[in-house]
This record gives structure tokens, sequence and C-alpha cells, in this order.
């Protein structure tokens, strides 16, 4: 396959953070055994979805995470072979995001490449980012590793480095959860 570009179409209806959250829970529940950290790949995998490490040509390297693309009934997840790791498991836990929130039910073929969110693809993108916090970082798990740390006397930059470490994300990605979850 030389090029791998193709387009959401808008998605009508929002979807409750609780809603995500509960989706995220259940896929943890259903699909990881209890494993820690979360392997998005593991999941992927379980549900018949391929993952593939790849070099996105004739598109600025650095602008791509990845992708999801839906043809008949195989579904196969695209993720920068030049990105870190810890993003490479964003990426594939937001691909699962759109998977397991149902945008590529009416979809013969969907993929989001680009790092930015346009307006008409906001809500899914936000969505599938709201599900892959919530699968890396279940919100039970942050709470009392937060609280655990915040007692022994780690200060908050320090606990946002000691949890990225044990959730296996990104320091950013840590941060902006614990914000989301008002722990900071």
């Amino acid at each position: 396959m030389d090029k791998v570009i193709y387009l959401f179409r808008k998605v009508g209806g929002e979807m409750r953070i609780e809603s995500i959250e509960e989706k995220a829970k259940d896929t943890i529940e259903k699909y990881s055994f209890n494993e820690f950290p979360i392997d998005p790949v593991k999941i992927a995998l379980k549900v018949g979805i391929a993952v593939r490490d790849v070099q996105f040509k004739d598109i600025a390297e650095d602008s791509v995470c990845g992708g999801i693309l839906k043809e008949n009934e195989s579904i196969e997840i695209y993720v920068n072979k030049y990105d870190p790791i810890n993003r490479k498991r964003f990426t594939i836990a937001h691909e699962l995001g759109h998977y397991f929130l149902g945008h590529l039910e009416n979809k013969g073929e969907c993929i989001d490449l680009h790092r930015d969110i346009n307006n008409e693809n906001k809500i899914i993108e936000i969505q599938a980012n709201a599900f892959a916090a919530a699968l890396l970082m279940e919100k039970n798990r942050v709470e009392y590793s937060f609280k655990t740390l915040k007692k022994v006397g780690f200060s908050n930059e320090n606990i946002i480095l000691e949890l990225s470490k044990i959730f296996a994300v990104s320091a950013s990605a840590m941060n902006l959860r614990v914000q989301k979850l008002g722990l900071m």
C-alpha cells in the first residue's frame, strides 16, 4: 500500500464523558485481565485488529500519529514508527476508542491521520482521546495512586512524573488526566 489517507465523515451525537469512562472500564475488564499497565496492542489483537508500525510517506512525518482503517470486516491500526513508545500506546488506545465507541460503524473506511483536530471531527476526536485516557489511565487507579503519593510527600510535579512511569504514558498525558479528574 503506497498511501493511506482516508477522512472521517461527520458523526452526529455526543457521548458523555461518564459513558466513555464506563466503556473504557468495560474494555479493561473484558480484554486486559487485570494486566497493568494496560497493553492496547493486546486489546487490539484480542478483538481482531492488527496493529502496524508504519512510515507515513508523502505526509510530514511529525504531523501524523496514526490512524484506523476499516475495509469490509478487516480493521487495522497504523502508528507512526518514529513516535516514542508512550505516544504509540496513546495513539493505539485512541484508535481503539474510535472502534469501541462505534465511530467506524457506518463507514466503509476511515482514518484520522493528523495530530491537529479540525472542527468537523472535533467531537469524535475528543471522544477518542477521552477513551484513550480512560483506558490507559483508569480513573480509580490514578486517583488511588495520586492520593497515595501525595500522602507520602510527593510534590504535584513529582507525582505526575511518577504516575507517567507507572502507567507508561507521557507526563503531559498524565498531567491532563489528573487535572480532568480534579486531583490538581
